[in-house]
């Protein structure tokens, strides 16, 4: 906790006398506010008082009125409401308004206060909390040209720093091939062909930097439907379906000009595949994962299979393609991917394994480097029931030793108890630590309000530190809006909503509860989401989102006259 300014005897016996002075640094709700008390200039400034307003996007501002005398302010942020007051930053005198950027979900319970300071004395203002949903401060991005059945949002990726974002709309159907600026005007007669919006971040706002389709543009490519970015978001590999074989395109970004690299196939294509299903990236953008669940290996169907590709700074190459150690028909192997930081460890799910239980699912762990990879472990759920599809979505954290598993297939209607089986299809995450080459079950999380058919866990994101953990339950029902609403109110279908949970030591907890702005019937949000690296930005796609509204931070129209559009949230 930052250390206040030692107070002098003088303002100590103003404080006595006047019974409404607060020394600084407590920040406590007991202390009185001294507001109200005008003091000499001698003495100090007096009291501020603070104003909160949560601004587009994920912002804070702070506003006051100058106090005549000081010399400083001081803003201090208790964040949850429980730990305490700490420094959040020193500004000069006459400032009257400050904005603060930050991670929404983890403010949800926040409170403040100004200090204003004089000579190693200051005057605390009375605390302001966080109140409401915040529903002003989510970040609400649309497509520039909104079209029904786009899907904007199926995919979304963020760069470790949160400031570059990338959008995959794989219904998109635009006539036009390339890469622009702008989202031109074009015909929509290459239906379901397929875009990625690439934007930045640019002070409060999103600004569209590149607009991105395949050269081919063929009828239903579905160019956008997976996603992965680098670390500093300058690499982007897209997954499209191209002839029902699959092909990923490799962009690189230059002084905020993209260009297509090279498109990548793999070394045995063959129709019925789906290469690009899923994608992962290393931190440098230098290692490439590619998830083809539907590969086929001899008599097997849809067993599965991974590539490993490197960039030697020239060409990217196909070093490695691996399967499960026992290759099972029908297991999906590949169906999500994820890439420790530097690219040493993966993680691969495959969650129609039935290789101990009827679609249980499973999820594999690699490490390796080039074209030498070996399989560490297979991972189970601990009560591997049937058609537990763990493994339908997977996350490392940067290190490579912590790894959540989806398991949206999980029936428990309790907290804590994966035998309930009262609430089917609700869905579940595990989280996994590796200690050295052992790899232990740490956790087995559920909504704190599970939901029959919610599939909680269908989306997972982990922040780099491994300690931030969101979930994606994509058909959760509740009309809430917003941070914090009500997690009982199951009054429509296919809403969507997101979960942030936090590791203390080796415990997790519930930290947030995160819906749209303007949840509505089929939005789907949650389907996919993306956490950036250090923890400080969430993006989450509602592909089915329906408004007609284009752009960035436009009205959350009530509309459906765009059915399937799609929508991203910013938190």
């Amino acid at each position: 906790m930052a250390t206040p300014p030692t107070p002098v005897l003088a303002r100590l016996a103003l404080l006595v006398l006047a019974g409404s002075l607060a020394a600084c640094g407590g920040g406590s709700d007991s202390a009185p506010s001294a507001a109200s008390v005008t003091l000499p200039s001698a003495s100090g400034p007096q009291a501020p008082v603070l104003t909160l307003t949560p601004m587009v996007a994920k912002t804070f501002r702070f506003t006051w009125s100058d106090v005549a005398g000081e010399t400083n302010y001081r803003l201090l942020e208790d964040p949850d409401g429980t730990s305490g007051y700490t420094l959040l930053a020193t500004l000069p005198a006459n400032t009257t308004a400050h904005d603060h950027g930050l991670f929404l979900p983890a403010r949800v319970n926040a409170r403040y206060i100004l200090q204003a300071c004089r000579a190693g004395t200051c005057l605390d203002s009375a605390p302001v909390s966080v109140s409401g949903q915040l529903v002003a401060a989510i970040g609400f991005l649309k497509a520039d040209v909104s079209t029904a059945d786009d899907r904007f949002g199926y995919s979304v990726a963020l760069s470790s720093d949160g400031s570059t974002l990338a959008v995959g709309a794989p219904g998109e159907s635009s006539a036009f091939s390339g890469i622009a600026a702008q989202e031109p005007a074009s015909a929509n007669d290459q239906v379901n062909s397929g875009a990625v919006y690439v934007h930045v971040r640019q002070g409060q706002r999103w600004q569209l930097q590149a607009f991105l389709k395949s050269p081919a543009n063929a009828l239903h490519d579905s160019f956008g439907k997976s996603l992965a970015l680098s670390a500093t978001g300058d690499t982007l590999a897209v997954g499209a379906r191209a002839g029902n074989t699959g092909r990923v395109h490799l962009f690189a970004r230059a002084s905020g000009t993209w260009s297509e690299r090279q498109q990548l196939v793999a070394s045995n294509a063959a129709p019925g595949r789906s290469f690009g299903q899923s994608l992962a990236l290393s931190a440098a953008g230098t290692v490439l994962a590619v998830g083809d669940p539907m590969e086929s290996a001899g008599a097997l169907r849809n067993n599965g299979a991974v590539y490993l590709f490197v960039d030697d700074g020239t060409l990217w190459s196909e070093r490695a393609l691996l399967r499960a150690s026992a290759p099972e028909d029908q297991a999906f192997f590949g169906s999500k991917v994820s890439l420790s930081g530097a690219g040493d460890t993966l993680a691969v799910g495959a969650p129609e394994s039935s290789s101990t239980t009827p679609y249980g699912g499973s999820a594999y762990v690699f490490t390796g480097s080039g074209a030498n990879w070996t399989q560490q472990v297979e991972l189970k759920a601990p009560h591997d029931l049937a058609e537990l599809s763990f493994g339908a979505s997977v996350a490392l954290s940067s290190d490579g030793t912590t790894l959540a598993i989806g398991a949206r297939g999980d029936d428990s209607g309790v907290v804590g108890d994966p035998l309930d089986g009262s609430a089917s299809l609700s869905g579940a995450v595990h989280v996994f630590g590796r200690d050295g080459m052992n790899w232990l079950h740490q956790a087995y999380l559920k909504a704190a309000h599970p939901g029959m058919d919610d599939q909680f866990g269908r989306a997972v994101s982990l922040s780099g530190d491994g300690n931030t953990l969101v979930v994606g339950a994509p058909y959760e029902r509740s009309t809430a809006d917003g941070l914090g609403g009500d997690q009982a109110n199951d009054g429509s279908s296919e809403v969507g909503a997101a979960y942030v949970f936090r590791r203390q030591g080796l415990t997790w907890r519930q930290r947030a509860y995160v819906k749209a702005p303007n949840s509505g019937p089929g939005d789907t949000f949650g389907m996919d989401l993306a956490l950036s690296a250090d923890g400080q930005t969430l993006a989450v796609g509602a592909y089915g989102e329906s408004s007609s509204a284009s752009g960035w931070n436009a009205a959350h129209d009530s509309n459906n006259d765009e059915a399937g559009s799609g929508a991203v949230y910013l938190y």
